[in-house]
Parts: C-alpha cells; structure tokens; sequence
C-alpha cells in the first residue's frame, strides 16, 4: 500500500479535497483525517498527544492495507519537519512507500478563509511551517479547485518515483 500524507495549514483545503480523491485515484483507497483519530480533551498540541495521533494513523495503516487498500491518504496539519519525519519513519519502517504533499496557499487569502477566527494567526504560521517542508511535492492551493489538487495529486501517486 503507498500512503499519501497531505499537510497544510487548516484552511488550506485538506478536508474538501478528501472526496475529490476518492473520485480521481485509480484503486482501492482509504481515506484517513487526522482529526478523526486524535480528537482528545484536552485538545492540546504536546507532543505526547501528537505522537498518539501519528501512531493512531499507523494502526489505522497497518489495517487498511490488511483490508486490501492501494492507499491510504492521511492529511493532518503537520507544519513542522520534526512532526512530518517522525510520521514517514513510522509508516517506511512498516514498508509504506510514502508521497508527502504540502498544501500551501496565498496568506490572504488563508487570512480571509478564517475571517473573524481567533485561528488566522496559527493558520499562518502551519501554512509558513508547511512552505519551509523538505522532502515534500508542494502544492498552491490558491487559484486551483478541490478537483484539479486532486487530479494533481492522482498523478503523481501513479509514479513511483515520487514515494520514497
């Protein structure tokens, strides 16, 4: 199974570009929010409970590819190149080849996304975090639609050579 691991700043489009995938992607394929294995109170972002998180994707890895899934595409909010590694070592030691891919969008309009929010702030600083990534196919959500990201990702995850 490869695994697809999408990141970028909550606003970035992570969550609505989910069903577009499911519709572009060639095979049997899981769909995997990390906000849906880590939702925990306190909702704090230690780095034990960030670590919980990245280890509930794995099991969630380990099972999808037992039920026969092509790919697993994981998208959480990973802004810092410490919190992407640790999630690629974790999925390569269980033999998951791995695309990471990097949403990242004009600041503007990511500050007009969360209009009245008290996250604009935290929303820029995961979407620099997010720019600065190595390793990564990144990805300029700002004049693109949920599908054609998602056409943009399909392709590449028909190459081998972009897992690593």
């Amino acid at each position: 199974m490869k695994v697809i691991v999408v990141t970028g700043a909550p606003g970035a489009g992570k969550t609505t570009l989910l069903p577009q995938l499911m519709e572009v992607l060639p095979s049997a394929a899981a769909f995997l929010d990390g906000d849906d294995v880590g939702r925990t109170r306190p909702a704090n972002l230690t780095a034990e409970r960030l670590n919980l998180i990245q280890d509930n994707m794995l099991a969630c890895a380990r099972n999808f590819a037992g039920w026969g899934a092509a790919y697993l595409v994981a998208c959480f909010c990973l802004p810092s190149q410490e919190r992407l590694d640790r999630l690629r070592t974790l999925l390569r030691a269980e033999g998951f080849p791995v695309l990471a891919v990097g949403l990242i969008l004009d600041d503007e309009v990511l500050a007009g996304r969360h209009e009245g929010s008290e996250y604009i702030a935290e929303a820029l600083r995961c979407n620099a975090g997010v720019k600065a990534l190595s390793g990564v196919m990144t990805i300029d959500t700002t004049a693109l639609s949920p599908e054609q990201t998602a056409r943009a990702i399909a392709e590449a995850a028909g190459h081998d050579a972009f897992f690593s």
